[in-house]
């Protein structure tokens, strides 16, 4: 849940930043925990944070840990200031149809790197293609080829860098059909709109 407010979080700052007319100053928010998540939002256009959930959960001590991390970031690339960074992600961002998406390709993994999280796995199964199946006795990830969907979501959250990457597949090759509703069955759902009015309730 956490990675999806981040990414929702970054894609919704990343509009507004773009929005040259909107001319506000924005404030970040949406499962910032790290260094990293907190420099994501600042790249995108975010030029203040607020972290609350991730307070909750490792108390203050997170906020320390998030100014080390930048300040180590910003003095390794020579960075003097964060209003430098911010923004500067916006060029390199790009909308969904300007990519190659004739293109197919999987995840490859080097195993002899894993350290056997899991974090690929959980991340697949709740929020990609459940493209991954799990070997407890060895606790590596066993990739069924056809079924993913190249999404890299692993990527982004294994803790062990360039360990997970893209491998491009052939033309002729093809990824298994997603399975979705059969049609047939929108006549069984049953929608009804919540008008209750209460000091407990909403109205829509």
């Amino acid at each position: 849940m956490i990675l999806f407010r981040h990414r929702i979080g970054l894609n919704f700052i990343a509009s507004m930043a773009k929005n040259e007319a909107l001319g506000l100053p924005l404030s970040g928010i949406g499962g910032i925990e790290t260094w990293i998540d907190a420099l994501e939002f600042i790249l995108v256009g975010a030029s203040t944070l607020q972290v609350t959930t991730g307070i909750m959960h490792y108390g203050y001590r997170i906020v320390e840990d998030m100014i080390e991390g930048l300040s180590d970031f910003m003095t390794e690339r020579g960075v003097d200031r964060i209003s430098d960074l911010v923004g500067k992600a916006l060029p390199n961002l790009h909308e969904t149809e300007d990519f190659e998406v004739d293109r197919q390709g999987i995840t490859q993994y080097d195993l002899d790197r894993c350290i056997g999280c899991g974090q690929c796995y959980l991340v697949c199964q709740d929020a990609a293609g459940q493209a991954l199946e799990w070997d407890s006795g060895t606790r590596r990830p066993n990739l069924i080829e056809d079924k993913c969907l190249s999404c890299m979501l692993c990527k982004f959250v294994c803790p062990v860098p360039e360990l997970i990457s893209f491998k491009e597949m052939p033309a002729e090759w093809h990824r298994r059909e997603t399975a979705v509703m059969d049609s047939s069955m929108e006549k069984e759902i049953k929608v009804e709109p919540f008008t209750k009015e209460g000091p407990n309730e909403c109205v829509i």
